[in-house]
């Protein structure tokens, strides 16, 4: 627990394990899916990685996949995970349900690198009927800000997706090179002396 808002807070952001989609290269967003075998014994390595970090409030992404991860996660301190849509992958419309191959295929590489934190660094990419860079970020901002504002934890576990780790990891630490987040990847985005700094992999 910290006593002002002075103090650091740790922000451990992490993936959720793989799902069938994952291993597909489908695109998920907002699709519901769950982990599959390898997902979940991701996140069991997981929970083992994180288990000797004080983290002391969990919050978590509504989608299966990574509400699963955060409580296999979970089971090193047994806390109330807050759920928060917010947290979500970013929408990606009409994308969503196809593979990497037929998404260059329709629409080239450039929204492909986009989604990855990679390429272009415009901030109003995106597929059609889905999100920008942008909208996305700024829904988990909110999530975070609020934290800050309204707690007094200091080490705080988010379960969450690739694209948001690659991309608001990347906007909030002001960190200009691509992000790698394979499953289950975890980076720890700090909030010190109202500056921010990015630590990782763990």
């Amino acid at each position: 627990m910290r006593t002002s808002n002075e103090d650091c807070i740790n922000f451990y952001f992490f993936r959720h394990g793989q799902t069938d989609w994952n291993k597909l290269r489908r695109l998920q967003g907002h699709s519901n899916t769950n982990l599959n075998d390898l997902g979940i014994n991701q996140a069991h390595s997981l929970k083992e990685k994180l288990s000797g970090f004080p983290i002391d409030y969990l919050i978590s992404s509504d989608l299966s996949r990574a509400l699963e991860t955060a409580r296999i996660v979970n089971e090193n301190w047994s806390h109330s995970i807050k759920v928060d849509l917010r947290l979500r992958e970013a929408s990606f419309g009409e994308a969503e349900g196809m593979t990497v191959d037929e998404l260059i295929s329709c629409y080239g590489e450039e929204p492909w690198l986009a989604l990855k934190g990679q390429g272009d660094q415009r901030q109003d990419l995106c597929l059609p009927g889905g999100e920008t860079r942008a909208q996305a970020n700024e829904r988990v901002d909110q999530v975070i800000e609020e934290i800050i504002r309204e707690t007094t934890f200091s080490h705080i576990g988010v379960s969450t997706h690739g694209g948001v780790v690659a991309n608001y990891l990347k906007f909030k630490a002001k960190y200009l090179d691509a992000i790698e987040v394979p499953n289950c990847c975890c980076y720890i985005l700090r909030f010190e002396k109202k500056k921010w700094g990015l630590e990782g992999p763990i």
